[in-house]
């Protein structure tokens, strides 16, 4: 996984050396977002994930990596890997009389910026706004300590990638993530 540019060239001097075949698994955007634009936010509010969103954050984990067309985490690692979000307080959802409808996540911080990921809606709950306003809402907290927030998305989900612009997320850099076959 590289920029765009770079991961093609890695990709043709690999098959060259190898004889090997390169596919390209996820062209992805790297945006950035240094203000939040004023949006209509869906009904419902944002909340810091608990232990006890333990069991749900680690379903929407299997279908997060499903959608993404990831490889399914073993057990151990997906439960360790949400139990460490929740521990950290980084893991946040977007609840709607009282049940969850999408979760999103902060991560990789740095002295300036810091990451949204994780970006989640169940399937039943999409179309509502619940991911926009999430992220939208996570942001501007994320904005209050650091300076700027980014996110990788699949380029090839309009979806995503609309509501992000929408929230005030602008593209900086687009990058391939490239399979490799002998």
């Amino acid at each position: 996984m590289s920029e765009k540019v770079h991961a093609e060239t890695f990709g043709a001097m690999w098959e060259g050396r190898t004889n090997g075949a390169t596919s390209t698994f996820m062209s992805q955007g790297l945006y950035r977002l240094d203000r939040v634009n004023d949006i209509v936010l869906a009904g419902g509010s944002m909340r810091q994930a608990t232990k006890s969103d333990q069991p749900l954050l680690e379903t929407w984990y299997r279908a997060f990596e499903q959608d993404s067309g990831l490889e399914p985490s073993h057990d151990e690692r997906m439960v360790a890997v949400v139990t460490s979000m929740i521990d950290n307080d980084d893991a946040f959802i977007w609840e709607v009389d009282g049940t969850p409808v999408s979760c999103a996540k902060r991560s990789r911080p740095t002295l300036n910026g810091i990451t949204v990921s994780f970006v989640y809606t169940a399937p039943a709950k999409r179309g509502n706004g619940y991911a926009r306003s999430l992220v939208a809402v996570l942001s501007r907290r994320l904005l209050e300590t650091k300076s700027f927030c980014t996110l990788y998305t699949d380029l090839t989900n309009p979806t995503s990638n609309k509501i992000y612009q929408e929230v005030g997320y602008r593209p900086i850099m687009e990058s391939s993530w490239i399979r490799l076959a002998r």
